[in-house]
């Protein structure tokens, strides 16, 4: 079987951790597959973002629109992408939550932003760190799902990450080790980690059928098939601050 189409990217995806024991939820979802310069499109990056924004707005109905900024394209600019992350950061307290996801190109430490392309404008993995850290949230999402998005990992980080200095919850699932590319896949329409990350939320996650997702059902699930599809070019990782059994999703 040949591999799917490859995916020079890094992505940040975040997943609705126990939504309804938080005052709040406020999520920046970035998604380019259309970049200023063309030789770098990608299909489904655009797409992937789109399809976790409705999921997050489904699983949160009495969400307010302004809690959630969508970027796609040529709207997912360096500067557009720093001003949501401080914006909706900020508002967050130590009941709340905050997502960030990002589906585009990227390499070791960086994320390739819309104007990237043309220029040396990219968002580095230490200003979304700062931008985590600086947030009061109670809970703190970043899922990466491209490729080298392993890198975003601290290299000496145990079980903590440097996205927060303090004892809330940090979650960082990323689609793959830091040497390793990540995959689109066209006979699926969707980045290879995407699909089985909503295949698992919706409930094929679900080892022990009570209707919740935990971090390591998610986990479990989500890298056995994406190293498996991949034979084993891509293998997902997952890290933080956090205990296996806290619940992700619930349906």
């Amino acid at each position: 079987m040949n591999l799917p189409k490859m995916r020079i990217s890094v992505l940040c995806f975040a997943l609705v951790l126990t939504i309804n024991s938080y005052a709040g939820v406020y999520a920046v979802i970035v998604g380019i597959s259309q970049y200023s310069n063309k030789t770098m499109n990608l299909k489904f990056a655009a797409k992937d973002a789109q399809l976790f924004y409705m999921q997050l707005r489904t699983s949160n109905p009495g969400m307010p629109a302004d809690n959630c900024t969508l970027l796609l394209n040529s709207h997912a600019t360096q500067s557009n992408i720093l001003e949501a992350l401080s914006t909706q950061f900020s508002k967050a307290g130590k009941n709340d939550q905050v997502i960030f996801f990002f589906s585009g190109h990227g390499n070791k430490g960086l994320f390739f932003t819309y104007d990237s392309g043309n220029s040396l404008k990219y968002l580095y993995h230490k200003s979304l760190q700062d931008a985590f850290r600086r947030s009061q949230a109670g809970v703190k999402l970043c899922i990466a799902d491209a490729c080298f998005s392993g890198s975003l990992r601290p290299k000496a980080s145990g079980n903590t990450v440097s996205l927060s200095q303090t004892s809330n919850k940090v979650i960082v699932f990323m689609s793959s080790r830091p040497n390793q590319r990540s995959y689109e896949m066209p006979a699926l329409g969707s980045g290879l980690f995407v699909h089985y990350l909503l295949r698992s939320i919706k409930g094929e996650g679900d080892t022990n059928a009570d209707r919740k997702i935990s971090a390591i059902e998610m986990y479990q699930y989500i890298r056995e098939n994406v190293t498996k599809v991949s034979k084993n070019n891509q293998t997902p990782q997952m890290f933080g601050k956090f205990s296996a059994s806290d619940i992700l999703f619930s349906y």
